[in-house]
């Protein structure tokens, strides 16, 4: 998902999300960008155990922002940028700040909000809601599909093409219970073993693997 703003570019902006990295390129032409991930109170640089293990493969939009060094270690930065990221379960909504001062000057600039997985590992994604923008560009809650400018777009160019990607969507689009599925996982909110009645764990096990055999 992206937005772009013009040479007053804003000074900050908040989001809420779950885990992803945001990018900032400062040029308008994308073939003459110079792409960066941007840090929050929630981001670290570590490149974790996909860098390494060649998720590059997968998307080589990556090499701005990490180097791999060898077969079990990454340099956080990369061609252009430096890696800023957040991975795991956020354990709920977070507030985010990003700040943008640096870009103020820097003529067309490209917010970008992404979400890598590997091969391995997808889970449920990320949640992104209520964006404020100190200049007002780009500040959206999204409520009635009013995305103010934000763009869903496809992967950057070397990846394959999304099986997936961010919808708008209201709470009753993605109902929270004890259980949540999607077409091919269940996350529960307890473990199988707190089903101590025998009758109860074979019916809740009947239903998951007709759901993810479906």
């Amino acid at each position: 998902m992206r937005n772009a703003a013009p040479s007053s570019a804003p000074p900050s902006a908040a989001l809420p999300s779950s885990a992803l990295p945001s990018s900032a390129p400062s040029s308008e032409n994308r073939s003459e960008t110079t792409w960066t991930t941007l840090p929050s109170e929630h981001t670290t640089s570590s490149t974790g155990q996909s860098c390494p293990a060649g998720w590059r493969e997968l998307h080589p939009h990556l090499d701005h922002y990490q180097t791999v060094i060898d077969s079990t270690s990454c340099e956080p930065s990369g061609t252009t940028g430096v890696w800023n990221a957040a991975s795991g379960n956020s354990g709920g909504w977070e507030q985010w700040n990003v700040d943008l001062s640096l870009y103020q000057t820097a003529g067309q600039v490209e917010v970008s909000i992404g979400y890598v997985s590997d091969w391995s590992t997808q889970g449920l994604g990320v949640f992104v809601d209520d964006i404020e923008v100190s200049t007002g560009e780009g500040s959206t809650s999204f409520e009635n599909d009013d995305s103010n400018g934000w763009e869903i777009t496809g992967p950057p160019p070397g990846s394959a093409p999304n099986p997936n990607n961010f919808i708008i969507t209201t709470a009753a689009g993605f109902p929270e219970a004890a259980v949540v599925a999607t077409p091919h996982s269940l996350l529960s909110g307890f473990g199988f073993e707190g089903i101590t009645d025998q009758a109860t764990r074979n019916a809740w096990m009947g239903r998951a693997l007709d759901h993810l055999l479906d």
